[in-house]
């Protein structure tokens, strides 16, 4: 019968395009309500950094000389308008030489990252998967929890009450949350031989985090562990892949203290930039930019050599192409008790600030590369 003097056919098909013209209007009507917030969250994001550094700067008296401020526009105007020369004036500063290659911190997480690094495969930084992605020394595992249910080492589904008994077996452990770990933040070291004393610690710390993985404590080297020994003293290395071949671009040791047992800053922890001839430069810095030229504990950075040094390059350097999608790496490598590198984690927002107070110019020679590759 028609509809309103049309064939029942040619309404319904009328329907059904103007339902697919509505449909496409609101994902188009919400792609631009999304990007308009983005770039909210951006702008807010930026401001916030610039601020930040602009107190920083006053606060510890940083200057720039005409000449110094003329030469840092020279060169980023060569990329973007948007660089503050007040960045590499507070990094000159921080770390005691100018240099006009100091990456900004805006521009570094806005568009640096962004290009590099990309978004989408961030699930890989999932620490219950690492154990599939690298094919390197790592700490043992002793389960997984992953989506609620439970895993061993080999992947195999297993009970609450297998991993329990797994636990209660290795006795002494570290929890790690999968995923957004940063700073150390949700790390619990647990160590227990009582079954129900092991299930309450479970069932409190971890009752609503589904996705966590549990591995025994590392045994580090004996000349790490003398600088602070209830923290595993990692490397942080980070690698750039430029041209598909991975290059390490800085390198510092974390080191806990005052007793802590990690070694983020965010916990009071502490770190010294590596030279590439593996030794420990003259001073380190805390999470707020403070100096230091000694450890809280006593320890002198002068001249002390990382132990295993060329073959935790060495590890980085292969396990960074293996993952292409992320160019820019923050690898943190510990040295185990036989000077062993064991991979702890990997990251794909390494910390830019205390990169650079230690080590200089994060891309250093690759800099105008990776720049112009960027900006154009």
């Amino acid at each position: 019968m028609p509809l309103h003097g049309l064939p029942v056919s040619a309404a319904l098909r009328g329907v059904v395009k103007m339902r697919e013209q509505l449909k496409k209007f609101i994902r188009g009507w919400v792609a631009f309500l999304n990007r308009r917030a983005d770039r909210a969250m951006t702008r807010a994001m930026i401001w916030s950094i610039r601020s930040g550094s602009r107190k920083e700067f006053e606060r510890r008296s940083c200057k720039l000389s005409k000449e110094q401020t003329v030469a840092i526009k020279n060169f980023w105007n060569r990329y973007t308008k948007k660089n503050l020369p007040l960045f590499q004036g507070l990094y000159s500063c921080m770390h005691g030489s100018f240099d006009v290659r100091y990456l900004p911190d805006d521009l570094y997480l806005t568009k640096i990252l962004r290009h590099l690094n990309k978004r989408e495969y961030a699930i890989l930084t999932n620490k219950c998967l690492q154990p599939l992605l690298f094919n390197c020394p790592q700490p043992e595992t002793i389960f997984m929890r992953m989506e609620g249910g439970y895993y061993d080492a080999s992947y195999k589904v297993i009970s609450r009450e297998q991993a329990l008994s797994l636990f209660l077996q290795a006795g002494d452990a570290i929890f790690k949350p999968a995923t957004s770990t940063h700073s150390g933040k949700g790390i619990q070291f647990f160590s227990s031989t009582d079954r129900q004393e092991a299930s309450q610690f479970l069932d409190h710390h971890f009752e609503d985090v589904t996705n966590y993985i549990v591995q025994k404590v590392v045994k580090q080297h004996p000349s790490l562990a003398a600088i602070h020994e209830a923290s595993v003293n990692c490397l942080r290395v980070m690698t750039l892949l430029v041209d598909g071949k991975a290059r390490v671009v800085a390198t510092v040791l974390k080191m806990g203290a005052g007793g802590s047992q990690v070694d983020n800053l965010g916990f009071g922890g502490i770190v010294c930039g590596v030279k590439e001839d593996g030794t420990l430069r003259d001073f380190a810095f805390s999470a707020n930019g403070d100096r230091f030229d000694r450890h809280p504990q006593g320890f002198d950075f002068k001249g002390y050599a990382v132990p295993s040094y060329r073959e935790v390059q060495e590890m980085a350097i292969e396990m960074a192409e293996r993952v292409p999608y992320t160019r820019l790496i923050a690898w943190d490598i510990a040295v185990d008790e036989d000077g062993r590198p064991l991979l702890i984690e990997y990251n794909d927002i390494g910390e830019l600030g205390f990169m650079q107070y230690t080590c200089g110019p994060l891309f250093g020679d690759y800099t105008e590369r990776i720049l112009s590759e960027i900006f154009g």
